[in-house]
């Protein structure tokens, strides 16, 4: 009997850069990006896909302050990738783990679509309008 799953699961790939030391300019980027990508996963969820964010959930339990627990983050994040039928990249910025990401991606033939949103919001309407407004990134 095959196992067969009837929900897409997407990659959520977005900027979180958490610091030993942040000023308050940091700070406030470091939480509007958590905003982001949370408000991106909840869209994502109740348009009917499974979002894996793992800058999101395996920061709960994992410091990736810690030089030996970012192996363990890291690890983790890329079986989630490996697992996901898209990669979806949210924000205005590709920092140098996400291209990582999306080189990955694309070695495995893992859809990757990008979005870039001033305002995590707008994310459903865009999902729910046009899709020319999507921009496949070519591998």
């Amino acid at each position: 009997m095959e196992n067969k799953r009837m929900i897409t699961t997407v990659y959520v790939c977005s900027p979180y850069r958490l610091e030993r030391e942040m000023d308050e300019e940091k700070k406030r980027k470091w939480e509007a990006d958590v905003k982001t990508a949370r408000m991106a996963c909840r869209m994502l969820a109740k348009l009917g896909y499974m979002p894996l964010a793992p800058q999101l959930y395996f920061s709960r339990f994992i410091s990736t302050l810690d030089d030996m627990e970012l192996v363990d983050y890291k690890t983790l994040a890329q079986e989630w990738l490996m697992q996901a039928d898209e990669m979806w990249l949210i924000g205005n910025v590709m920092t140098e783990e996400m291209a990582k990401d999306v080189s990955v991606a694309r070695s495995r033939n893992i859809p990757v679509r990008y979005l870039g949103l001033t305002e995590p919001g707008n994310l459903l309407e865009v999902v729910t309008s046009d899709m020319s407004v999507w921009r496949v990134i070519p591998g």
